[in-house]
């Protein structure tokens, strides 16, 4: 593993409604980045970031999970979020550590009202 300063080193949390591809972006990031061999899947319950069995029987994330990967000179540190509002918590705890949030909406959904929401808990958190 590299050595990394500060400098180097990014938080992203990734954030939004539950169902929209946060998790299934997180292991594209992973498998691109070259962290993973294969992405793993929601569906099979395979993904990295989904590790308690509840989150694999369900198909959803439960926990906020933390990944990371290097990337041309930089240490990325992946913040996955659940997306249902009875989890919302550790959703709004994770903003606070980073200074990157990426909203992520589902193109056929659209934007829904809990990613209203935290998009502007995002800006409040950050102003």
């Amino acid at each position: 593993m590299a050595d990394y300063g500060t400098r180097d080193i990014r938080n992203i949390a990734l954030v939004g409604h539950a169902g929209a591809g946060k998790t299934t972006l997180v292991e594209s990031l992973l498998f691109h980045g070259g962290s993973v061999p294969v992405p793993g899947s929601v569906e099979k319950g395979t993904a990295v970031t989904d590790f308690d069995p509840i989150e694999r029987r369900y198909h959803h994330s439960v926990n906020t999970a933390v990944v990371s990967l290097d990337y041309k000179g930089r240490h990325i540190n992946l913040i996955d979020t659940p997306g249902y509002p009875d989890f919302l918590g550790p959703t709004i705890s994770a903003l606070s550590a980073v200074e990157t949030a990426v909203v992520v909406i589902n193109a056929a959904g659209g934007i829904e009202v809990l990613t209203r929401q935290l998009m502007q808990i995002a800006r409040d958190v950050h102003d």
